[in-house]
């Protein structure tokens, strides 16, 4: 008895461990959109310049994706997530740190390459351990990635106001990572290198390239997706560079997009028990499609901070519900799906973000957020490409049992 309730703490603690590993990734990732405004000013450069900080993290995060599995079949829990945080943690020390362009795509690079070992990590653990409990665990990450990215914009602020360094944020984030690399040392022991059975990553991605259905889904996921992190990413300096506010306000921005975009997932979720995933997309679409709208037509913090949440609210519910449909097309094949769609979504994230700072150098800081808001707009044609599929369960192209 006492050595099942002590494997029965072990449980729960490695299960504890994957949730502070999601809010620890959601505030290392999302402090850098609240501190491009400082970055720009401190290294005397361009948002052109500085949207390659978002490039090469989405590179990074799509490199340990694609090698995680692997990674986690040969070493085994213990020795990836511990020493990926230790890594993650000595990358945002390095960010954190650097006086120079160059140094900060080193770092970046590297943080995004711990993200990506986390995304990995995290539902691996919980789809192998949690049995029935597993929705309900995989729904607990993402609440937890939702508190560790409010905590980062909020970080940024609260240093910006007693006039400290706001890349100090990045040595809080590392602070978090190094205890979660303890953490993970201790809780792990003992663990064997799990055996997955997974598919080569490029055997899953030809097999769902070979269903239209899925290939419309990815094309409308890597949009969105390039939409919400351009947002994300690119509010602060919006705030900063058009309506002229201090740094600590405009952090707060993000930090409004990304309350309302947990709880737009939240209200997906209830919603989902009425209405079909189509209208669900099509609500979300919508009103980010109004939130974008008020922050490039309307002027003052107000009206950019009800855009802000109208936006994060519409996309709230976008990321869950397609891969709620991917499920309910490949129910038998969820990797390879989830594979494509998560490649799609890197895609995204590496393309638009990076084309808003350029577009922000270019025509000025304004036009950052025209980017995602003509990306939204382009989400309605997608999703009613998408929407042809909805009921052709018996197509090959979408049902695996005949494919």
């Amino acid at each position: 008895m006492p050595a099942d309730s002590h494997n029965q703490r072990l449980l729960v603690w490695r299960e504890r461990t994957c949730w502070l590993g999601f809010a620890a990734m959601g505030l290392s990732l999302n402090v850098l959109g609240p501190v491009l405004p400082a970055l720009r000013t401190d290294l005397h450069t361009t948002y052109a310049a500085l949207s390659t900080l978002l490039a090469v993290s989405a590179v990074g995060t799509l490199t340990t994706i694609t090698i995680g599995n692997r990674l986690l079949d040969r070493f085994g829990y213990r020795t990836v997530m511990a020493g990926g945080a230790f890594g993650y943690g000595l990358a945002l020390l390095g960010a954190g740190l650097s006086h120079s362009l160059a140094g900060w795509i080193v770092a970046i690079a590297l943080t995004g390459m711990g993200s990506g070992l986390a995304e990995v990590v995290g539902p691996r653990w919980v789809g192998e351990s949690m049995g029935s409990r597993r929705n309900a665990a995989m729904n607990l990450l993402n609440a937890f990635y939702g508190v560790g990215s409010l905590v980062g914009p909020l970080s940024v602020a609260a240093l910006a106001s007693l006039r400290l360094p706001v890349t100090h944020a990045y040595l809080l984030a590392a602070l978090v990572q190094f205890g979660l690399g303890a953490l993970a040392l201790r809780v792990f022991a003992g663990t064997r290198p799990p055996q997955s059975g997974v598919t080569s990553a490029l055997g899953g991605w030809l097999w769902a390239l070979r269903r239209p259905a899925l290939v419309r889904l990815t094309g409308l996921l890597a949009l969105y997706v390039g939409c919400e992190v351009a947002f994300a990413d690119w509010v602060a300096s919006f705030a900063h560079g058009v309506d002229h506010l201090d740094v600590a306000t405009a952090a707060l921005f993000p930090l409004a997009f990304f309350a309302a975009l947990a709880a737009g997932r939240s209200l997906a979720s209830e919603r989902a028990r009425h209405w079909s995933e189509e209208a669900i997309l099509a609500a979300g679409i919508a009103a980010a499609l109004l939130g974008g709208g008020l922050c490039l037509l309307g002027r003052g913090p107000a009206t950019l901070a009800v855009g802000a949440l109208a936006t994060g609210m519409g996309f709230g519910p976008v990321f869950p519900t397609t891969l709620a449909l991917a499920a309910r097309w490949a129910p038998r094949h969820q990797s390879e799906s989830f594979s494509l769609l998560f490649v799609g979504s890197s895609a995204g994230s590496l393309s638009l973000p990076w084309l808003a700072g350029q577009m922000a150098t270019r025509f000025g800081a304004f036009s950052s957020l025209v980017v995602p808001a003509v990306g939204t707009a382009g989400l309605g044609g997608l999703l009613a490409w998408v929407a042809r599929a909805r009921g052709d369960e018996a197509d090959p192209a979408i049902d695996p049992a005949a494919g």
